[in-house]
């Protein structure tokens, strides 16, 4: 209840509100909030009140906005187990959450010089695959991968068959659909700060933080298979380790 007359601003008053109709349930996780006027003819107070609150549940990480649609709850960040490998979808199943996955781009070409010292004469061509992931909606992760050939192309065959399914997938899922069994995978996280690209397809600012997990995925004889990037929201996605003393 808000007190037009109560030494605390009314912004305050109405933030503390909506806040515990947050925690309470009212307004779930990936719940959209009324409108602004809407918010206004409930607590009888102006527009700008309304703004200085919602901001507020913004800065302190627990609602989102949307250019054209309105203000989002938050849903809980994301948590990965580093000790374990588990593909896009089986996280997002952990925390009881829905998503799907979308092609960003895919392309097959020869490599160049640079790319075969890297990765082994072998390697004359691969595909770039870049995958974004949508979490309740809105994207969390971006996987960048190079693929060794023929690999690259049934791999997105099979990417294009999950995507219309509209299920969330990785490319960990793919190496199933195609038959191929994995030996083992080397990881390194680290964080950068966005490009251009990344911004775009992950709702960033160029220049914001995000964490990446470097991937390089081996066969049952030690060769590499694919070089993959996954570049996560810090603020929706989160990996935890146990470390021993």
């Amino acid at each position: 209840m808000i007190k037009h007359n109560a030494s605390k601003p009314l912004y305050l008053q109405v933030k503390e509100n909506l806040e515990e109709s947050i925690r309470s349930g009212k307004y779930p996780e990936g719940a959209k909030l009324p409108s602004e006027k809407t918010l206004c003819d409930e607590f009888k107070v102006s527009r700008i009140t309304i703004r200085q609150a919602l901001d507020l549940l913004e800065a302190k990480g627990m609602t989102y906005s949307v250019h054209g649609k309105g203000t989002f709850v938050k849903a809980s960040i994301i948590d990965s187990n580093l000790q374990k490998i588990s593909s896009f979808g089986e996280t997002l199943e952990k925390m009881g959450y829905t998503g799907y996955t979308k092609i960003a781009s895919y392309e097959e070409r020869q490599a160049d010089d640079f790319e075969r010292m890297l990765r082994g004469q072998e390697w004359n061509r691969i595909s770039q695959l870049s995958l974004t992931g949508y979490s309740m909606d809105e994207p969390v992760v971006l996987y960048r991968s190079v693929i060794r050939s023929p690999y690259g192309a049934q791999m997105y065959q099979a990417a294009l068959d999950m995507e219309r399914e509209g299920i969330p997938f990785s490319t960990f899922d793919l190496y199933a659909k195609i038959g191929l069994s994995i030996g083992s995978i080397n990881q390194q996280v680290a964080a950068v700060n966005a490009d251009q690209e990344i911004a775009e397809l992950l709702k960033l600012k160029p220049g914001d933080a995000v964490l990446v997990l470097d991937s390089v995925i081996m066969d049952q004889n030690k060769q590499p298979i694919e070089y993959k990037k996954g570049y996560y929201c810090t603020d929706k996605y989160a990996f935890n380790l146990n470390r021993e003393l």
